[in-house]
């Protein structure tokens, strides 16, 4: 082994916290240790110093790696701290290399030998020793054995030319490839256009022998345009002079009509002014009867009112006389009350006098009955005394309590007394607030009405304001509704022949419909152009058509012809639907973008119903229109070859064949066919508004009805606030009165409450007096015992009791007397304080002033009642005189409406005769527009006309001129016109005698189409060959230089791509090469391999492409089969035959490119106990030719190693390391198998594994 890692040098790594040295590493070294201890961190270290990415060290960011105490220990936080790891190599020639990586927080630097050196310096050198950390198949990390046999097929590929070296041909394979694909798409295009412009040239051939033919053709063409123009010319100028000795004849005739029109107007204007003063009057007259009308309403108001108020005041005065009658009667009832009162008074007094005259008789008969005699006297006086002595403390409690009994008595009786005051000023109380209730429930009851009346009239009120509002806003629309159909009329108005004539024409269609199935209407009835600025165009385009019938077919139309024959009705044009020749619209009629605003006739007709649209179509014929003249004649004449019709907004027409028409004031004439449909409507609509008018003038009156109502409003509302501020103030005494009640019922409650106690101690007084006198009393009997029975009573307390009893019995009846004689003094004084003789006198004063304020409110109302009558009167007068002068006016009308017909009529017949002369003139100037239009034509299209004075180029100035004057049809523009005409004389020789002699218009237009019909033979010719380019044989000899200089260019394209070919093969080659040799060597070995580590030679392992040509653009398919199983996939393997699968490829291409050492990490972890076995023999055998660095936590594998690393952890997160060489114990176990004694295995199996216990 020529290449070996001897040391490995780690510090503050991970879980490695300081410097750690590992080495001399030998050639099989095993790394033992627990879970957790930091055994894969030493991989980490590995495959950190040879370049490894850091997140294929299990971690996020690079200060991860560093030991988390490093910072500590330094004192200068995470940024000053590092960690490196460096591993040094033994060269074939004794010497060593160290490389060196270490990682802070600003990243990593790379050392070789000390020297720091890039990240690709650094890569190219390990290179240069055999180590290229991309090809993966040195190491193998924790857990990843199983997957290296599931890379992906592309995986397997990327690893085949990392390990072959083709990869490093990658990139310049890829740029060659792209410059061979370029090249020959340039000489694939080049060739392209090469054969394009060969078929161009052959083209070009072809078009220069239809060039010939079609000019040929073209002279022709123009020679039979040049007849036609002449013909049209001189034909143009025969008729113009016709025309003109025709316009002075009915100027002549016009010029009597407007002396005998200005006679009829100065009559016409007389009587005009005549109505105008009736009509005056009349306003005069309506406007006095609209002002006593007011006057009539608004005293019919005032009338409302004052019965409103006499009514008031009628209410008033009844509840004044209501109150008046109570007051008298609460009067007399007080009266009744004092009278009773003080005889029960005197009752009173006459029965208390009564009672004491007899106490003073029974007292004198009592004091002669207890007369004793001497002795018995003198012994009670002696044992009064010594009772007297005896009880001198119980008589003196017993006065005490007396007295006290006498207080309390006393008060109770005033108590008493005030609490029957508290009575009577409760009750009144309550009559007064019983009295308010029933005012208030009167009161309300009249709120309610006058609010309902209220609301009644606010409700009138607000409907006529509204109706008011609305008529208003009604009459002002209609009146603006009245002038614009006036307007519409005027303009629509028709002259007497053109009413007869449209009305025989509808008679006729509606005898036909009676007549005949199938029968649509006219054509103007069935259509109607979308917006009115196109009534001129339309009208233009369906000019023969407008008064045609629409019918169902052929046999309807031939049934409607020989009817109208029978009957000798005028002739009629129909068009049958199933027999109309239609061609298809043209679409890029649709799509002409120059000049704007270019339409189909089609397109602007709407017309219902659906069916007959073929008659539409049939009409317009695909006719243009376009917004001015200018645009109509470029359309017509310039946009197709093949010419098109076109029509102006103005009416000014344009057609294929070369005639121009215009005529706008007999075009407008005609166009009103489109409004005359709502004439009839128009007119109705006319009477309808007016009536409605007439109605709506009442507006006036109304308006003052609604301020009388509104006067009437305002004063209700003001009674409902009055009430309703009464009421309120009402309700506010009746809360007032309710708390003074509640107040007095409280000390009411307080009073019976103190009463009862007072009654209570009372009570409590003289039960205490009994007890004293009770024990005094048995005292005293004791006694007395031996003189009562002297004297014979049972005992003395009997004998003195009698006439106690009689005593307080008398004072009981006293006393009683005194309340009832207190109680009838406070009624007393109570009423003789009400005085009522002050709301009698109050009430009469007030019907007093209610009786009189009533009768001046009857006079009032007798007063407006009259002046009522009196307007009324007036009303009626003025309305009979208005009357009388209504059928003054009507007479004055009939007379100015003669008037105005026979104006109307003169005007008419001028109308006709200036529309005659204005036809003439117009047909002239349409002429004159023709002969321009043919001359600019001419000149435009180049055609040599023949000339005696002048020349083409005057006619092009004056083209536009003569266009715009024909367009607007004015008179004084066409004299303008004719006197700016050029002076253009055609020289009509040439023109043949039989064109120039013809006797009618049928023969000109036969022969003019005829001409035309030649000319249009030509251009169709023409068309077919379709104009060649011009110039052909120029254009020949340049492609045909063209040609020679694309053949040379491609020759040269040919050449660069070949060249481009031959490179990419080149490498292409190389890279299978190099490719194929690893996969072919790998495939060779890796069979034998699998056999040796499954020991079985039925155990099968294969590679294979899917691409022979290129493999290394293909996948590569890794097929291992283990012994006693069938061929599967790899992923359905056991977790041990797929780590067997994994090491036998790696073996495989260890063989091919042999690395300095093998680093695995528990590969052996799915492996059962033969298949460690097999792994550990096949390691110690082929130990010399790689060095091992294994992880694992089998005793089978790590027993066999020739040095052990033991890697344990201490707290904190410190890795601890131990080492062991197991050379010398080999040796010893070796030498003790050859001496037959089993001690050395044991000893050595023993260190091994207390190493492993010492570790946990």
């Amino acid at each position: 082994m020529s290449l070996k890692l001897k040391y490995l040098e780690i510090e503050d790594f991970k879980t490695y916290y300081g410097k750690h040295v590992f080495g001399p590493l030998p050639s099989f070294t095993a790394v033992i240790g627990p879970n957790g201890g930091g055994k894969s961190n030493i991989l980490d270290a590995i495959a950190f110093v040879l370049g490894e990415r850091l997140t294929a060290l299990r971690v996020k960011k690079g200060k991860q790696l560093i030991h988390r105490e490093k910072a500590v220990d330094d004192g200068e936080g995470d940024d000053a701290a590092t960690a490196s790891v460096t591993a040094v190599f033994s060269l074939p020639d004794g010497s060593e290399k160290a490389f060196k990586r270490v990682m802070s927080s600003q990243g990593s630097e790379f050392l070789v030998d000390g020297t720091e050196v890039s990240f690709s310096t650094y890569q190219k050198r390990l290179q240069e020793l055999g180590i290229n950390l991309l090809c993966r198949n040195f190491i193998v990390f924790q857990g990843s054995v199983e997957s290296i046999a599931m890379y992906g097929s592309k995986e397997k590929v990327k690893m085949f030319e990392e390990i072959s070296g083709s990869s490093a041909l990658k990139t310049e394979y890829n740029h060659l490839r792209k410059d061979m694909a370029r090249a020959e798409e340039e000489m694939t295009a080049d060739f392209e256009k090469l054969n394009m412009v060969v078929s161009q040239y052959h083209d070009l051939k072809l078009d220069r022998r239809q060039e010939q033919k079609y000019e040929e053709l073209e002279k022709e063409c123009k020679r039979e345009k040049i007849k036609l123009q002449l013909f049209r010319l001189y034909h143009i100028g025969t008729a113009q002079e016709s025309l003109q000795g025709e316009v002075e004849v009915k100027e002549q005739a016009l010029k009597e009509l407007k002396e005998k029109g200005k006679k009829q107007a100065e009559n016409l204007e007389e009587k005009q002014k005549n109505q105008t003063v009736i009509v005056q009057d009349i306003g005069s007259m309506e406007q006095n009867v609209g002002e006593l009308e007011i006057q009539l309403s608004k005293k019919r108001s005032e009338l409302v009112t004052v019965k409103d108020c006499l009514a008031e005041r009628m209410k008033k005065k009844n509840i004044c006389s209501n109150l008046l009658s109570k007051a008298k009667d609460a009067q007399d009832d007080q009266l009744r009350k004092l009278e009773d009162l003080k005889k029960e008074l005197e009752k009173t007094e006459i029965l208390a006098a009564q009672f004491e005259k007899r106490l003073a008789e029974e007292a004198l008969k009592m004091g002669k009955s207890v007369q004793l005699e001497g002795e018995q006297l003198k012994k009670y006086h002696q044992l009064k005394q010594q009772v007297g002595q005896c009880c001198v403390t119980l008589q003196q409690k017993v006065d005490y309590l007396s007295r006290q009994l006498k207080t309390q008595l006393d008060q109770l009786a005033n108590e008493n007394r005030r609490m029957e005051e508290r009575q009577e000023a409760l009750r009144r109380k309550q009559e007064e607030v019983q009295d308010l209730k029933k005012r208030i429930e009167r009161l309300t009851v009249n709120l309610k009405l006058k609010k309902e009346s209220l609301a009644e009239k606010q409700q009138v009120f607000k409907d006529m304001q509204k109706e008011v509002i609305y008529k208003r806003d009604r009459v002002k629309r209609l009146k603006n509704e009245l002038e614009t159909l006036t307007d519409e009329l005027n303009e629509a108005t028709w002259d007497v022949n053109q009413i007869q004539r449209h009305t025989k024409k509808r008679e006729v269609l509606e005898m036909l419909r009676e007549k005949f199935p199938g029968i649509y209407d006219r054509l103007k009835n069935l259509c109607q152009p979308i917006h009115p600025k196109y009534h001129l165009a339309i009208t233009r385009v369906l000019f023969k058509h407008l008064d045609s019938i629409v019918v169902d077919n052929e046999v309807t139309a031939r049934r409607c012809i020989h009817y109208l024959c029978d009957q000798r009705i005028d002739r009629e044009t129909f068009l049958p639907l199933n027999y109309l020749q239609v061609h298809p619209v043209r679409e890029s009629l649709r799509a002409i973008q120059d000049p704007q605003n270019v339409k189909l006739a089609f397109d602007l007709v709407k017309f219902e119903p659906p069916e007959v649209k073929m008659a539409v179509l049939f009409a317009t014929n695909d006719i243009l229109v376009c917004d001015t003249p200018e645009d109509a004649m470029k359309v017509a004449y310039e946009i197709d070859e093949r010419r098109l019709s076109a029509v102006a907004l103005d009416g000014t027409f344009f057609s294929k064949s070369g005639l121009v028409s215009g005529g706008k004031l007999d075009l407008e004439k005609k166009a009103k066919c489109w409004s005359e449909k709502n004439v009839a409507k128009m007119t109705s609509k006319k009477n309808t508004v007016m009536g409605e008018l007439r109605e709506l003038q009442k507006v006036a009156r109304e308006e003052s009805e609604i301020k009388i109502l509104e006067v009437q409003v305002h004063g209700q509302e003001a009674q409902v606030k009055y009430v309703s501020l009464e009421l309120d103030h009402f309700h506010k005494q009746i809360e007032e009165l309710e708390e003074q009640q509640r107040k007095m019922e409280e000390e009411l409650m307080i009073h019976t409450d103190l009463l009862e106690t007072m009654q209570a101690a009372t009570t409590e007084h003289e039960m205490e007096i009994l007890e004293v006198k009770e024990e005094m009393n048995k005292k005293e009997n004791e006694i007395f015992e031996d003189f009562c029975r002297e004297i014979g009573v049972p005992d003395i307390c009997l004998f003195e009791n009698e006439g106690l009893q009689i005593l307080m019995e008398r004072e009981q009846e006293r006393l009683k007397f005194e309340k009832q004689k207190s109680r009838i003094m406070s009624l007393i004084s109570y009423e003789e304080n009400r005085d009522m003789e002050k709301d009698v006198k109050k009430w009469d004063v007030a019907i007093a002033a209610q009786t009189k304020a009533l009768a001046e409110a009857k006079k009032e109302e007798k007063e407006k009642i009259g002046e009522i009558e009196a307007i009324m009167k007036l009303v009626a007068e003025a309305r009979s005189a208005l009357v009388k002068k209504g059928q003054t006016l009507h007479k004055a009308e009939e007379t100015v409406d003669a008037a105005q017909e026979e104006a109307r009529l003169l005007r008419r017949e001028r109308e006709k005769m200036q529309n005659r002369i204005s036809r003439i003139r117009q047909k002239i100037a349409v002429l004159r527009v023709e002969r321009q239009t043919i001359l600019q034509q001419c000149h435009i299209k180049d055609m040599k006309l023949p000339l005696v004075s002048g020349s083409l180029q005057q006619a092009l100035g004056q083209g536009m001129e003569s266009s715009a004057s024909s367009s607007s049809r004015e008179i004084s523009s066409e004299l303008q016109q004719s006197q700016s005409e050029p002076n253009i004389e055609v020289d009509f020789s040439s023109l043949s005698r039989r064109y120039r002699e013809l006797e009618n218009e049928e023969q000109r237009n036969n022969v003019e189409e005829h001409i035309v019909t030649k000319i249009s033979r030509l251009e169709e010719n023409l068309g077919n060959l379709q104009p060649p380019k011009k110039n052909t044989r120029q254009s020949l000899i340049q492609l045909d230089q063209q040609v020679k200089a694309m053949r040379v260019a491609l020759r040269e394209k040919q050449h660069l791509a070949k060249s481009a070919k031959d490179a990419f093969e080149k490498v292409k080659q190389q890279r299978r090469r190099l490719f194929m040799d690893c996969f072919s060597s790998v495939s060779e070995k890796i069979d034998h391999l699998f056999k040796t580590l499954c020991h079985d030679n039925t155990a099968q392992a294969m590679l294979e492409t899917d691409n022979q040509e290129e493999p290394y653009l293909g996948s590569i398919i890794y097929h291992c089969i283990p012994p006693g199983k069938r061929c599967q996939q790899m992923c359905t393997l056991s977790g041990g035959e797929k780590a067997i699968a994994s090491l036998v490829l790696l073996f495989a291409l260890h063989s091919y490119n042999p690395v300095p050492f093998f680093i695995l990490d528990e590969v052996d972890a799915a492996l059962d106990k033969i298949n460690i076995c097999r792994v550990t023999s096949y390691l110690r055998k082929n130990k010399e030719e790689m060095q091992i660095v294994v992880i694992s936590h089998k005793d089978r594998l790590y027993h066999k190693a020739d040095a052990l690393i033991g890697i344990t952890f201490r707290t904190n997160g410190y890795s601890k390391v131990f080492s062991l060489d197991l050379t010398p114990y080999r040796m010893r176990r070796h030498h003790s198998h050859h001496s037959l004694s089993p001690q050395p295995q044991q000893q050595s199996s023993t260190s091994a594994m207390e190493i492993q216990e010492e570790a946990v």
